[in-house]
């Protein structure tokens, strides 16, 4: 049985815990399985960092130059009549070597791809696996929006859909992109996220708790926002003003516990480095309870660091499922639908507000304050048992993969 999974986002460390429970998964179910994470040109400290220690898994960070390849790719998907060429470029010929060998195509556990940020790569490896009719899973994805504004933006659009009716099985992990699914007419199983099949059970380092101490502590996880396609004429000041308006709150209302950064993105030069965000923020408001921990630690050490949290406030999609998954309360600052989406499945709406608008006026940013601060006091007085919504979570998510493990056996057999 060879497994090969593709489109494995790198440098995030919400990404990496759903590869490492999604690799972890296999390798229990599958154990005759030869599993494969296909990424060329993959940075090989970033693939180093996010590998599973298992003799099934190996990764290909082969180097295939991408010269002309954004511009390959749009050209050939524009037509279907044009997909014989894809063997002339080198990355996808290696692509379709790798598909002799793979019985079964899984895409790997991540954002939107296929949507928002219109990543053609993304859509591109998945045509070519459609086109040598090989068998694909599309796990625990977040999916749109599309929209027809373009030429490019239609034949993003007319490409992703056409792929979303072929393939074998679709599991959507949040309630957004479940209703844009339905919309659309395309079946799809509803799940969680990839990183609530996995029990993370890791100690938090030394030089960690030598740095909190026997302290109490608040983990926040901010996102400078102004990568993402929404937020691009939006003014940073507004956004770390927001930011600096939580920390003086913790400050004031909360003044024994220390606010533990935990940066998700690392070795990210496209969209930047959180670690570097934090620190800057540091720099503009320099309170001596903000701890920014360094970006060298993995996911599993991220939620060991979690668990011992009093709460979680976060920005970043993954800092509210390590959240939910240590069974910590969360105050989630939605920026964009994944958030929203999987807290509507887990019917946690009142843990989250969402901040995709509150940065144009600024009567509405101070009333978003002011909301969030008071979902935080809410999460601080909660001493509710959290494990309820961690296990209805990870039932989801189980369940799921019950499903695709006979799909999997299935194409197999054929």
């Amino acid at each position: 049985m060879n497994i090969v999974i593709v489109n494995q986002p790198l440098g995030n460390r919400g990404d990496e815990a759903a590869h490492r429970a999604l690799v972890r998964e296999i390798n229990k179910r599958f154990p005759e399985a030869k599993v494969e994470v296909f990424s060329p040109n993959g940075n090989p400290a970033i693939l180093k960092e996010i590998s599973v220690k298992n003799p099934n898994n190996y990764y290909n960070s082969e180097k295939i130059s991408y010269r002309f390849y954004k511009y390959f790719v749009r050209y050939i998907l524009y037509s279907p009549a044009l997909y014989p060429l894809w063997g002339l470029q080198p990355i996808f010929r290696a692509w379709i070597n790798k598909l002799k060998w793979a019985n079964v195509v899984v895409c790997a556990p991540g954002g939107i791809c296929m949507g928002g940020f219109m990543n053609w790569s993304h859509v591109s490896f998945l045509a070519i696996t459609k086109y040598y009719q090989k068998p694909i899973i599309y796990f625990c994805r977040s999916i749109g929006p599309f929209s027809d504004e373009t030429m490019d933006k239609k034949v993003f659009k007319r490409v992703s859909i056409d792929l979303l009716k072929h393939f074998d099985y679709i599991s959507l992990r949040d309630g957004k992109s479940q209703k844009l699914a339905d919309s659309l007419g395309v079946k799809y199983h509803s799940t969680t996220d990839a990183a609530f099949l996995d029990n993370t059970e890791v100690s938090v380092p030394n030089e960690i708790k030598a740095v909190i101490g026997d302290k109490k502590y608040i983990v926040f996880v901010p996102n400078s926002l102004t990568w993402h396609f929404y937020y691009k004429n939006t003014p940073q000041d507004y956004i770390d003003t927001y930011y600096i308006d939580i920390i003086k709150h913790i400050e004031q209302r909360y003044p024994d516990c220390q606010i533990v950064m935990l940066p998700q993105t690392f070795m990210n030069p496209s969209w930047g480095n959180d670690v570097d965000y934090f620190r800057d923020l540091h720099k503009k408001y320099p309170s001596n309870q903000i701890t920014v921990i360094d970006d060298i630690y993995g996911s599993d050490v991220q939620q060991a660091v979690i668990k011992g949290s009093e709460m979680v406030i976060g920005a970043r999609y993954h800092s509210v499922v390590f959240a939910i998954n240590q069974a910590r309360p969360f105050c989630a600052l939605s920026y964009e639908h994944k958030i929203e989406g999987l807290l509507q499945i887990l019917k946690s709406t009142d843990s989250m507000i969402d901040i995709k608008d509150i940065f144009a006026d600024k009567d509405v940013l101070t009333k978003a304050t002011e909301q969030t601060l008071s979902i935080i006091d809410k999460a601080m007085a909660d001493k509710s048992d959290r494990t309820t919504l961690r296990d209805q979570a990870k039932d989801i998510a189980l369940s799921q993969f019950d499903n695709i493990e006979k799909v999997i056996r299935s194409r197999c057999r054929e």
